[in-house]
């Protein structure tokens, strides 16, 4: 992607995120990490450029533990 803009991923994911965040690295992604649904709302709003989410349909049963 050396012509093109960079574009920023979300990954929310609580297992596989760290592989896949750097696959996608290598192909000229910027890519961001949230471990919970929680953690997702606070990335964008901090990050308000993302250009798409890929999220875990199933976040587990410990995703709304911590409110």
């Amino acid at each position: 992607m050396p012509n093109e803009a960079l574009r920023t991923i979300l990954i929310v994911e609580p297992c596989a995120a760290t592989a896949e965040a750097r696959r996608l690295e290598k192909q000229g992604y910027h890519v961001l990490v949230a471990l919970s649904g929680a953690e997702a709302i606070e990335t964008v709003s901090r990050e308000p450029a993302i250009d798409i989410v890929l999220m875990d349909t199933d976040l587990g049963c410990g995703a709304n533990s911590a409110e």
